[in-house]
């Protein structure tokens, strides 16, 4: 089974809801920090729009 990526910028509190249930069903996951000042322009582009 492969990990999850969570993707998730400091001071998101929704990184911390989904960390919660990751860990409270035992699910693997890897947290990928996202600098929103260095990725301003491109955060749609290339984490939403696959």
């Amino acid at each position: 089974m492969s990990t999850i990526q969570l993707y998730f910028a400091k001071g998101s509190t929704n990184r911390v809801r989904t960390r919660v249930v990751l860990l409270q069903k035992g699910i693997n996951f890897t947290l990928i920090e996202i600098d929103l000042q260095k990725h301003s322009g491109r955060i749609y582009a290339d984490f939403w729009l696959w």
